[in-house]
């Protein structure tokens, strides 16, 4: 009754208000979701209908040929596994690292944990620069390695910081009662902390995710070998203007084949690499939400 009575008593400039906002956030919605329809269509569209620049939303007749040639083409295939590799292995490398480094940096007994927490942070401010990183890169043998794409990125300095608020808070009874029970701090964190934390786990696992599927600089930087490089570098090899070569292993193809599959396979190339990286959002939509929120509200 009181909410009803909430609502008859809105008035009209609030009402005003909010349906200018939703017009607004429809606006936002439909400007973000155009690039990505507009991709997909150009992708399954006739190749006459993508050459004569008749596709503007929605796709103008059906063709598949465009995936189908990038399923013959080994490079991409090679590329796909290298950036699914990165992805899983520097993932849960990268969230081991930083959920262990939070836990111990939010507890009030590690007596050096505010000096450690200022080091990280001037990290994130200051570094020696990507020809210091190179050269570091190189002294320790890790150049065109797969370790280099891993090693250097383990740990991001913002989600640490996340992490960490969120521990701060965590229950200490909870951690003083596993002590009793005769708990070691390793199996506290694991048997305990991470299992009542699994918000917080998803937040990291998804921003970690989401960093090495897009992993592109450092591969250009350190990984000379194309049997290494994730699908990105290729990615962007495919949009510059010389990538007939790369795309096409049979040299018999006609010439305006050629032109109108390289436009349309950019496109089938592009929607390749964001779909399955977009696959993993709804899935952990509820702990992100959740996990972020109180990552960055709580203390």
């Amino acid at each position: 009754m009181k909410q009803k009575k909430r609502r008859m008593k809105r008035t009209w400039g609030e009402w005003v208000f909010d349906t200018v906002k939703c017009i607004i956030m429809a606006i936002a919605f439909l400007i973000t979701l155009y690039p990505f329809i507009y991709v997909a269509s150009m992708s399954i569209s006739s190749q006459d209908a993508v050459l004569s620049n008749q596709v503007t939303l929605l796709p103008v007749g059906f063709s598949l040929k465009a995936y189908e040639t990038l399923l013959e083409n080994d490079s991409i295939l090679i590329g796909f596994l290298n950036t699914l590799f990165y992805t899983v292995v520097g993932t849960l490398y990268s969230t081991a690292v930083t959920l262990l480094a939070a836990y111990a940096l939010s507890r009030k007994d590690f007596v050096i944990r505010n000096i450690l927490t200022k080091f990280f942070l001037f990290t994130m401010y200051f570094n020696g620069g990507m020809i210091a990183s190179f050269i570091l890169i190189k002294n320790l043998n890790l150049y065109n390695t797969r370790a280099s794409i891993i090693l250097p990125t383990a740990l991001s300095v913002f989600t640490l910081i996340i992490a960490i608020t969120f521990f701060r808070d965590y229950p200490e009874s909870l951690i003083e009662a596993a002590r009793i029970d005769g708990y070691n701090e390793l199996q506290i964190f694991v048997n305990i902390v991470l299992k009542t934390s699994k918000a917080i786990v998803a937040v990291v696992i998804l921003f970690y995710a989401v960093e090495k599927w897009n992993t592109y600089f450092n591969a250009i930087l350190y990984l000379r070998d194309a049997d290494k490089q994730p699908i990105q570098v290729f990615l962007a090899k495919v949009l510059s203007d010389s990538a007939d070569s790369l795309m096409f292993s049979d040299a018999s193809q006609g010439m305006m084949e050629r032109s109108s599959l390289v436009l349309q396979m950019r496109y089938a190339l592009i929607m390749v690499t964001i779909i399955p990286i977009m696959m993993v959002y709804p899935f952990a939509q509820k702990h992100l939400i959740k996990g972020a929120m109180l990552g960055s509200l709580k203390g």
